[in-house]
Formats: structure tokens, sequence, C-alpha cells
């Protein structure tokens, strides 16, 4: 709940006291508290470079309690201007981890210089892919959080003519059906033809010799965006026929049922600059938050001849994984 009083504050969402505010990242629920994490500018009403993950704790999800910003630039790093949006999540090992994006102004004389050629966007900032532990887990609250300065991945895929390469997102956390990896997705974008969504996998999500690019999940065309950030896939579950109305006191219930629901196999068969990647099942949903404010929209051109098209986004084909469950990121 918002800090200060005032009329036009919401009443039972999340509000800083004073600032720019969005991205929601998170929940996660740790040691009997629910913790939200939010992009946010302390002292300013709009966007701009600087931006730090506010924090909010609860125990109901109504009564909220702002924390000390989980985290904040570091002069001559590679979130030297902005901790950019991620996800936060709950490790193998039991301990909460942040990922986010790091972005350095290429203005910025004294952050770290620039990727190799064939890595960089030539956009006026840079991105890096970064994490954050909790300075002592054992803290219920998770005050207090130490960033790793070495990135978990470094530079975006060569050559790809990307827009953007952003927002990491945990899909799916390792089980049987996914050989054991967490699932990530990046948002992104190819130029002259539309907004994308990226695939990593890995074992680790603290090593980086452990990441590896595993092709696009869909592309689009200019007419859904160049750049599609915070890309997200949510299992929704059916409501049964005869269910109640949304708000209805046994919403809830008959929402959660029993029943658990697949995504769809995200495989890797790339070859040369083609790449394969799968499209959400029937039972899932991806969401695409479009970046705004672009110059102009662009043609959409052929990208795979494997991909299917629906309402201008490029989808492939293939099956994923059926996990019992979805990070909450």
């Amino acid at each position: 709940m918002a800090l200060i009083a005032h009329e036009d504050k919401p009443i039972f969402h999340i509000a800083p006291a004073a600032g720019w505010v969005n991205d929601p990242n998170g929940p996660f629920m740790y040691k009997g508290q629910y913790h939200l994490f939010y992009q946010h500018l302390p002292e300013g009403c709009e966007w701009a470079f600087g931006l730090v993950w506010g924090h909010a704790v609860s125990a109901d999800l109504i009564h909220w309690e702002h924390l000390p910003h989980a985290m904040v630039p570091t002069a001559k790093s590679l979130d030297a201007d902005g901790c950019f949006s991620g996800c936060a999540t709950v490790d193998t090992d039991g301990t909460p981890i942040l990922l986010y994006t790091g972005v350095r102004l290429r203005t910025n004389v004294d952050a770290q210089p620039p990727p190799p050629p064939e890595c960089d966007l030539n956009l006026p900032f840079i991105e890096s892919q970064l994490y954050a532990l909790p300075a002592d887990p054992d803290d219920p609250l998770l005050v207090d959080w130490v960033k790793e300065a070495a990135p978990f991945i470094g530079v975006p895929p060569p050559n790809m003519n990307l827009t953007g390469w952003r927002d990491p997102f945990v899909v799916e956390r390792p089980c049987s059906a996914n050989d054991y990896e967490w699932v990530v997705l990046m948002g992104s974008g190819i130029k002259e033809v539309g907004g994308a969504t990226i695939v990593y996998r890995t074992r680790s999500l603290k090593h980086k010799d452990s990441w590896r690019y595993d092709g696009l999940l869909c592309v689009g065309d200019g007419d859904t965006g160049a750049v599609w950030e915070c890309p997200l896939i949510v299992q929704l579950n059916p409501l049964p026929a005869g269910a109640l109305p949304l708000g209805s006191s046994s919403h809830a219930r008959l929402a959660m049922g029993n029943r658990k629901h697949s995504l769809s196999r995200i495989n890797s068969s790339s070859s040369g600059g083609g790449t394969t990647a799968a499209a959400p099942a029937a039972d899932g949903l991806v969401q695409q938050q479009q970046q705004h404010g672009e110059p102009q929209r662009q043609d959409a051109t052929a990208h795979n001849s494997s991909s299917s098209s629906c309402d201008g986004v490029k989808v492939k084909r293939e099956l994923i994984s059926s996990c019992d469950g979805v990070s909450m990121g």
C-alpha cells in the first residue's frame, strides 16, 4: 500500500511514496512473506535512466511493507545507468535470486567498454544480463541484496540484427520433462522484421558457461512492435462448465482445481542462420509488452518456412516440455 495518504492513490495495490513505477517483478513466497519487486524512479514521475528495483513484502497480499531498494545502479559497472526489468524466483537450492538486465549508456565514459561488433546492437545503451542474491538468506524480509558483477550472459547472440535484448523471465524450472534445465525468455526484436522472443536454457542460473541460446520462440511484424519487452508465458486453468463468474466467493477454488497444464516444448534445431522454436499449447498464453513510441512500423518478412502466422505473429510449431509448474517471475 502507499506510504502516504492521497485520494488518487490506490488502496489495495502496491504504490511507492512518490516517483515513477512500472514492471512488477515477482512475486515469490519466502519464509512466510510474499516478495514483490518493481521498476522505480524515486525522484521523478517520468521514465528515465537510473532505474532501481523497489521492494515490498506482505503476508497476505493486501497489507504491504515497503523496504529499502533491492538494487540500485553501481557506477562504472554493467548496470551503471539502470537496473532494468527481469524476474525474481527461488533457485533449486532454496535461495532467492533476482535476474535482471543492467544497462550502461554508450556516452558514459566511466562504464565498461562495448561488446564486440558482431554482438553490438548499436543502441544508445548497452545491455547485459545480471543477477543478485540475498546478503542474508535467513532474513525473511530479504532486506539486503548483493549484485554479482559478472554477467550470467554477457552479450546477445551474434549477427542477428536485434533491436533489443532484455528482461529475462524464467518460464520453466528444471524437471525431468525439460532435461532438468531452466528455460528463460528474453525480450527482443529483429530489425526490419518485428518483435521477437529469445529462448535460453541452462542447468545453473549463476554459472555463465552453462547458458546456451536455444532459438526464437516467436517473431512478429511491424504491426506488433519493433521490440517485445518483458515476454511472459503464463499457464491459465480454464474454468469448468457452469463455473461461477469472476468475483464470486467460489471462483478462486473453481479456477485452481486439480488439473495440471503443460507448456509447449521449445526445441532448438538451428542450422546455419536458421532457428526453430515452439508455440505455446492451447492452454497457455503468450503475453508480450510491446515497446511504445517506435518512430515507424516496419514491414514483416518471412523468417522461417516452418512457422505459422496468426494476427501478425509468427510462432514455431514444435512441441515443448510439460513441467508441473512454472516459476513465478
